[in-house]
């Protein structure tokens, strides 16, 4: 990676650079179609590759926040190189499995090819999601890798992305007496719109000292759902 040029090809070193992407997924978008969208993207972006990340980091000039990466929060990384055996004269060598390390994205699935197969790994920040959530991201994202690969010319938001395990729970919470209790709720965006109308200086959230009004509520979540 990053060895375009014949005179650092024998180079040793980390040679890779971040490539921020920005993905549209409209309305009504079947999956071949955000999947040909992606590689275009791409493409477009290992097209300047060469850009030190850094040096666009610079020029976008994103707001900064020390606990985390600037402009990107998660990666996703493909390694579709062998890896090479070890042999030295009286010696076996093999790969160490690397422990626990600090995540330096909020979430990173990294892919690597093994043969006809892909072996994937979901690096998550384990101050934001425990390792249930995140087992169960990793399971959902399969089943929904599964569902657009037996219909790449479905709209997106209709392919199945719930586990076996899923159903089952929303079936049972479905048959039991909790259900009737809901079913007539709004749904909690609406609730906190409408509290935020209602009061909107009237704390909403509070964690580590910090509180949220209901009005910061309602224009954080409409920022980042807008994004």
């Amino acid at each position: 990676a990053g060895r375009d040029e014949p005179g650092v090809e024998e180079a040793i070193g980390l040679f890779a650079t971040m490539l921020p992407m920005r993905i549209a997924l409209p309305d009504g978008a079947a999956y071949r179609e955000i999947l040909r969208s992606v590689k275009s993207v791409a493409l477009d972006a290992l097209s300047r590759q060469e850009t030190p990340f850094e040096k666009l980091v610079e020029i976008v000039q994103p707001d900064r926040d020390t606990g985390r990466p600037p402009l990107v929060q998660t990666m996703f990384a493909m390694q579709n190189f062998a890896r090479p055996e070890w042999r030295l004269p009286g010696l076996q060598a093999e790969p160490l499995t690397r422990g626990d390390i600090e995540a330096k994205f909020d979430l990173a699935l990294v892919a690597r090819e093994q043969g006809p197969a892909l072996e994937l790994r979901f690096d998550y920040d384990a101050r934001l999601f425990a390792a249930e959530t995140a087992e169960r991201m990793l399971d959902r994202f399969l089943a929904l890798f599964e569902a657009a690969v037996e219909s790449p010319g479905a709209p997106i938001e209709a392919l199945a992305w719930l586990t076996p395990a899923d159903r089952a729970d929303l079936e049972a919470f479905a048959r039991s007496a909790d259900y009737d209790a809901v079913e007539d709720l709004p749904p909690a965006h609406d609730a906190v719109a409408a509290a935020a109308a209602r009061h909107p200086e009237r704390p909403a959230l509070t964690w580590r000292g910090e509180s949220w009004s209901y009005g910061r509520l309602d224009a954080e979540s409409t920022r980042l759902a807008r994004h």
